[in-house]
C-alpha cells in the first residue's frame, strides 16, 4: 500500500544551529522565553507543537538556526523540560548530542540570570521553583524506592 504524502509533516532541515527533541508537550514556548529568542541573530526558529511521541506520548521540537547552545542555557533548559535532547547541527549533519541533565545543585545565580533575560513573571518563576522542587523529590523518592524495594 503506497504511503499518503498528506499524511506527513516535512520540516525543513538547518544547516547549522540546534535541535531539541523531547521537549515536555507545551513547554518550547518557556525555553524560547528563557533563551531570549527569537533574536536579530537567530535566521529562523521552528517550532513542533503536541506531536506524537512514541516514547512519551506527545512532545515539543525547537529547532534553531545559527546558534548552539551553551552549557549555561542547557542547565536552564534542563528545568523546564528535563528529557530533552540538543543536538548540534553543522552542515546538515548532527556533530553532538547530548540528553538534558538536571543539574545537581541549583543555585539563585542561574535563577535570576534567566528571568532577568526573559522577562518572565514573578508568578512563572514561583511555579517554576515548585516544580523543580516537586522534580527533585520526586527523583529522590524513586531512588529510595528502588533501594527499598529491589
Amino acid at each position: 500500500m503506497a504511503k499518503n504524502d498528506k499524511s506527513e509533516l516535512k520540516i525543513k532541515a538547518i544547516e547549522n544551529g540546534t535541535v531539541i527533541d523531547h521537549i515536555t508537550a507545551n513547554k518550547s514556548l518557556h525555553i524560547l522565553k528563557v533563551l531570549g529568542l527569537p533574536d536579530e541573530e537567530t535566521k529562523n526558529v521552528t517550532i513542533a507543537m503536541n506531536v506524537s511521541s512514541a516514547e512519551f506520548g506527545k512532545k515539543d521540537i525547537l529547532k534553531i538556526e545559527n546558534r548552539e547552545l551553551d552549557y549555561q542555557e542547557l542547565n536552564q533548559i534542563a528545568l523546564i523540560a528535563p528529557k530533552a535532547t540538543i543536538n548540534i547541527i553543522r552542515n546538515f549533519e548532527p556533530v553532538k548530542k547530548y540528553k538534558i541533565v538536571l543539574p545537581e545543585k541549583i543555585t539563585s545565580s542561574i535563577t535570576v540570570e534567566v528571568f532577568k533575560r526573559s522577562g518572565l513573571k514573578v508568578n512563572f518563576l514561583a511555579s517554576l521553583i515548585l516544580i523543580v522542587f516537586k522534580a527533585l523529590f520526586l527523583l529522590k523518592f524513586q531512588s529510595l524506592s528502588a533501594l527499598l524495594f529491589q
